[in-house]
């Protein structure tokens, strides 16, 4: 309601002006429309400068989140390959023991130990290495995905980027 008075009030006050002009056509009316459009074209300069530059900072900021999640997704690449190789470590490790312990077997036929024991820590050693291969293609398959979405992501950033200095060389 308090609007629409005001703008009651705002028609009526821009009204008597112009029927005074109508009456009266002369120069300085003219000139006073010259001055006044030239106004509005600055507005309309400084608001589409103020857009431009609101768009630009935006792509900047998508520009930094995109790498930001690239960031991430190579620290995840880099800790699933530190994993990775601890694992085929540890493989190694027990590669080793299953072949220490098959040579001191065959060098000691009648030795310490029972062919029970003997058998029962080679299916451990069996065992150790099943379950480390088996993480091992888990972690693998862990990289692969990690180093995809690093790809797309390192793609998105390269996009972007382009987006954002095409606009800045049409400034």
């Amino acid at each position: 309601m308090r609007k629409l008075s005001l703008l009651a009030i705002l028609v009526c006050a821009l009204a008597i002006p112009l029927r005074g002009l109508a009456e009266e056509p002369g120069p300085s009316v003219a000139g006073e429309l010259v001055k006044i459009h030239a106004v509005l074209e600055k507005i309309s300069n400084l608001l589409a400068q103020q857009t431009d530059s609101a768009d630009l900072d935006l792509l900047m900021k998508r520009v930094q989140l995109a790498q930001s999640q690239a960031t991430d997704l190579e620290r995840q690449v880099r800790g699933a390959g530190m994993r990775l190789q601890g694992l085929q470590d540890e493989k190694r490790s027990i590669e080793l023991q299953i072949t220490i312990g098959q040579a001191s077997q065959e060098s000691d036929e009648g030795g310490e130990l029972s062919p029970s024991m003997v058998e029962a820590m080679e299916q451990n050693w069996e065992e150790q290495r099943k379950n480390v291969s088996q993480r091992i293609a888990s972690t693998t398959a862990e990289l692969a995905e990690a180093q995809s979405r690093l790809d797309e992501s390192n793609a998105a950033v390269h996009s972007w980027q382009e987006v954002l200095d095409r606009r800045l060389a049409n400034r």
